[in-house]
């Protein structure tokens, strides 16, 4: 690891560990206002609604939640999906309601076994990514398993936008060559197009 590696593992390290201290220390309604405030921005995208499947995270430590969105793809009659980890890969399952999760990896609410696996259409798909920080470039700092990293590479063409609070964007976070940039991030105080969209050709 050279010297340049080493600074961006360190400067990871920094930002997870700012952005979930400032997670974990915000008041619940605070996080339940600004969740319901990022939901509404998120369902008046264009993208979402074109798309038939939206595959999202169930939340946990802090982070934005889903809810608003997930009810409404309900009702919109979309096919709502979310994650599930194997070892090292994950795939996302159909989830027709909140039954339909059980407390699983990580101690994250997952699909239970039975749930019917999503092959995505890219072009009428929309993911809803996590993310410990981002950036206007499309850049997103994860927990470090490197799992949305793996989907997005398998599924390429996925419409992506990231989910967080306005306090976890940063002019930049460190990133590797590989890494595919998010289209869009939605906070609850802005909804802007990245660098990745210009590169999906949605710009």
């Amino acid at each position: 690891m050279d010297r340049r590696e080493e600074a961006e593992r360190i400067r990871k390290k920094e930002i997870r560990r700012e952005c979930r201290m400032k997670r974990e220390n915000q008041p619940e309604k605070e996080r339940e206002e600004k969740s319901r405030l990022i939901c509404r921005k998120v369902l008046d995208l264009p993208v979402y609604q074109a798309s038939s499947t939206i595959l999202v995270y169930i939340e946990t430590q802090g982070e934005v939640s889903l809810d608003g969105v997930i009810r409404a793809a309900w009702k919109d009659g979309k096919t709502v999906a979310s994650p599930r980890c194997h070892g090292k890969t994950m795939d996302f399952y159909r989830i027709r309601s909140y039954e339909d999760l059980e407390t699983g990896t990580f101690g994250v609410r997952e699909p239970k076994d039975g749930c019917e696996m999503i092959i995505p259409d890219p072009s009428h798909t929309l993911l809803l990514a996590p993310g410990v920080a981002f950036d206007r470039r499309g850049g997103r700092v994860g927990y470090g398993g490197g799992f949305y990293d793996r989907y997005l590479a398998e599924h390429p063409g996925l419409h992506t936008v990231g989910i967080g609070f306005a306090f976890q964007i940063y002019d930049t976070v460190p990133g590797e060559p590989t890494d595919i940039p998010l289209e869009q991030i939605v906070t609850e105080t802005d909804r802007s197009e990245t660098d990745g969209a210009e590169t999906a050709g949605i710009l």
